[in-house]
C-alpha cells in the first residue's frame, strides 16, 4: 500500500473502527507513549500528538492497516499479536 493510501485509510478507520481496530490502536499508542520520538504539539491534547520521526498524527497512524508502519519498527510485537500476521 502506498503511503498516501495508508494515511487516508488510517484516518477513515480512526473515525469508524471495529473493536479489533480499537484494540490494535490502543496497544500501538501504549508503545508510542514510551517512545522518545513522541511529540506533544499542544499540551494535554491527544489529537496533536505526532511521531517525531515521520510527523504523522499518532491518533490516526495507530489505526493504520499496514503492519509495522512505525518508522522505528516498534510495533512489531503488537502487530504480530493483534494483526495475526
Amino acid at each position: 500500500m502506498n503511503k498516501f493510501r495508508e494515511i487516508i485509510e488510517a484516518w477513515r478507520i480512526k473515525w469508524n473502527p471495529t473493536e479489533a481496530q480499537k484494540i490494535l490502536s490502543e496497544k500501538r499508542l501504549e508503545v508510542c507513549a514510551e517512545c522518545p520520538s513522541r511529540k506533544e504539539l499542544i499540551k494535554d491534547s491527544t489529537f496533536w500528538v505526532v511521531c517525531g520521526e515521520c510527523g504523522c498524527a499518532l491518533e490516526a497512524k495507530s489505526h493504520s492497516p499496514s503492519p509495522n508502519s512505525c518508522p522505528l519498527s516498534k510495533w512489531d510485537t503488537v502487530d504480530e499479536k493483534y494483526l495475526k500476521l
